[in-house]
């Protein structure tokens, strides 16, 4: 439909005057839509425009002049798709003429004029008295483009308040509720059914208590209430909310917005309480624990600056209680204290004694000792900790030292006794050795001039005297071994031998000294070579079976027994007699110990610790099992050959295998 165009109508419409006549109202009606911000066209009963503004004809300027009066709805229509409509309004002509004049006077509120794609305009019709309509055309461009920039702005607000961990509230100046998040109710959920837009802060509150515990009275409620309002008027530092979650402390925070309102924050802080105790705890633990210590405690951090000490160190160092304090860095406290104790020192000396100092700091598991002006020994150990300082830990030395000193006095006087008396044994040893061998020696010959008629009394008395001096010359034999081992001048003459042989002859000469007793041994049928100090393992044999005889009752048997083994051979000697108790086994080999069963039966306690040394010198072992009233076995086991057998002994300078030597420890400044 293409309308018909007349004329161009003047710039400045006259609306027509009914009668044709101009009348006061009339022109007034014409100035007032002139004079309005809006685009206006009036439109008469019969659908024709009878006028419009120039604001109007700024919002379309395309149809400036083409505008008439008379013209219909649908020939503006057809005149605005084809000057203003653009190319993307998606509807053909006849279609958008038809959707205007549907919506033509309907009084459906405002709608969208989709004529241009940059800007929107919002027409309005409104049916007047007379049947006629005004059309009202008005420029939404900022105003919707405020809008979608408000809905932008609200939903990035909805988005950021929900994505926080912690719960959000938002008040207006009035005290009333905006906005919240999920988190909030999550933190209070007895809050769910409360909160609402407008809702005011107060009233919130007082919901809330009641929420959280029905059952209290008013009283109670309103204390809660006022609290918490005295708290949010204050708005300035966090505090701790009540809440229905047992074990749970919720924190809260009041910030006044720019224009008067109030944000709320609250934050769970349970774990983050629940550590600070802990760490309150372990600190506590921590000061405790230095504090029980009888030695000065200091620790330094990373950084080497002192961050804990205890009142001992304090106690122990008094004039450093001024220099003491948190953080102090180690060279400026070190320093402080080295101007003190040597005032006269010139700056290279006190440089001197700084840098030795902080290398002694430095030095991992350092120990060392310094000696204070007054005479006290002070013990030093410094250990690093797992973030990079140190801990140092400082003993007074001074008694333990002045103890050691005199240990050592009198330790030197026990030696010198002790090889006086070496000395001693050793003269008397030999002294006895002469006579007991004279002794012998008589009580021999005596016995070979006995003929077959002899007296038995006298053959027993000849016997027992033979068997004292046996004893007696096994006695010194130890005594002496036991000296010489102690000095470390006991020599090993290792040779091969045939263990079985040697063996034999112990056996055969215990036999003949003590025929009260049966000695079962089987000798090996095929030697048995080992390399060993013969007139050693003679002895150890020899103490085993006087040992096994001795505390053996007549009549009963000792059997010794060899097996031989790929790297050497063991021996056993076992008896019947009084056995050994089994608390008592640990401490057999000590020197000088004896068995509660050895009472009233002759012995030095020398025998069994000599043994053991003897063994062990030959790079063996010994092992003993025993019952009480049973009998005891002792089992020997020799390697087949001594291991450094170059350097064993030899002139007696290396102390033998087992035995530890004794390093005395210097004496510190």
């Amino acid at each position: 439909m293409t309308p018909s165009v007349p004329a161009p109508a003047p710039t400045s419409p006259r609306p027509a005057v009914p009668g044709g006549e101009p009348a006061a109202a009339a022109l007034a009606a014409t100035a007032a839509i002139a004079a309005l911000p809006d685009g206006i066209q009036v439109w008469d009963a019969s659908g024709r425009l009878v006028a419009w503004n120039e604001a109007f004809i700024a919002l379309f300027p395309t149809l400036r002049g083409r505008l008439y009066r008379s013209m219909t709805i649908a020939d503006l229509a057809g005149l605005a798709y084809d000057r203003v409509a653009p190319a993307g309004v998606g509807l053909r002509r006849e279609e958008f003429v038809a959707q205007r004049l549907a919506l033509f006077g309907g009084d459906a509120g405002g709608w969208d004029c989709p004529l241009t794609p940059d800007r929107t305009i919002e027409v309005r019709d409104r049916r007047t008295a007379d049947g006629g309509v005004v059309s009202v055309y008005r420029d939404m461009t900022e105003m919707r483009l405020s809008q979608s920039r408000l809905r932008e702005t609200e939903t990035q607000f909805r988005d950021g308040i929900e994505s926080m961990i912690d719960g959000f509230v938002l008040l207006d100046p009035e005290d009333r509720l905006l906005a919240w998040n999920q988190a909030y109710l999550t933190l209070v959920p007895y809050m769910a059914g409360i909160l609402r837009p407008g809702i005011r802060f107060a009233e919130m509150v007082e919901k809330g208590a009641r929420a959280r515990d029905p059952g209290a009275p008013a009283a109670e409620i309103a204390g809660v209430v006022e609290r918490r309002m005295s708290q949010h008027v204050a708005a300035g530092a966090p505090f701790e909310i009540e809440t229905a979650g047992a074990g749970r402390i919720i924190e809260a925070i009041e910030r006044r917005t720019s224009i008067g309102g109030m944000v709320i924050v609250l934050r769970d802080v349970t774990r983050r309480r629940l550590a600070e105790r802990r760490q309150r705890e372990t600190e506590a633990r921590f000061r405790d624990g230095i504090e029980s210590m009888a030695e000065g405690f200091t620790l330094w951090d990373g950084d080497d600056r002192l961050r804990a000490w205890n009142r001992r160190y304090l106690e122990m160092f008094p004039e450093r209680v001024e220099l003491v304090r948190d953080g102090i860095a180690f060279q400026a406290f070190n320093e402080a204290i080295l101007r003190r104790r040597h005032p006269g020192a010139t700056a290279a000396q006190l440089a001197e004694m700084i840098a030795e100092r902080i290398h002694r700091h430095r030095e991992p598991g350092g120990v060392w000792e310094t000696v204070l002006p007054d005479g006290r020994v002070i013990e030093v150990v410094e250990q690093p900790t797992s973030d990079g300082g140190r801990v140092a830990v400082h003993r007074d030395a001074t008694a333990r030292r002045r103890e050691q000193a005199a240990l050592m006095r009198l330790l030197a006087v026990e030696r010198d006794l002790n090889a006086q008396q070496r000395r001693f044994v050793a003269i008397a040893s030999h002294e006895f050795r002469t006579p007991m061998a004279v002794i012998d020696g008589a009580a021999q010959r005596i016995a070979a001039r006995l003929g077959p008629d002899a007296d038995p009394d006298l053959r027993r008395r000849l016997d027992r005297i033979r068997s004292a001096i046996t004893r007696m010359t096994d006695m010194i034999d130890m005594t002496l071994s036991s000296a010489r081992l102690d000095e470390g001048r006991l020599s090993l003459a290792p040779q091969q031998v045939d263990l079985g042989r040697l063996l034999g002859d112990v056996v055969a000469r215990h036999r003949t000294i003590s025929p009260r007793i049966a000695i079962d041994f089987a000798q090996p049928a095929l030697p048995l070579p080992i390399e060993c100090d013969p007139k050693l393992v003679d002895q150890i044999f020899s103490n085993l079976l006087s040992n096994a005889i001795k505390y053996s009752a007549s009549g009963t048997t000792v059997q010794v027994t060899i097996d031989a083994a790929v790297d050497g051979a063991s021996v056993s000697v076992r008896d019947e007699g009084v056995g050994i108790p089994a608390d008592e086994i640990p401490k057999l080999f000590n020197r000088f110990f004896r068995a509660r069963t050895a009472a009233g039966i002759q012995g030095t306690g020398i025998g069994l610790h000599l043994v053991k040394e003897l063994v062990q010198l030959h790079g063996g072992a010994i092992e003993v099992a025993s019952e009480v009233g049973h009998g005891s076995v002792f089992t020997v086991r020799l390697p087949a050959r001594i291991a450094g057998t170059a350097g064993a002994r030899a002139g007696g300078d290396t102390p033998p295998p087992g035995r530890l030597g004794t390093v005395e420890p210097p004496l510190s400044p």
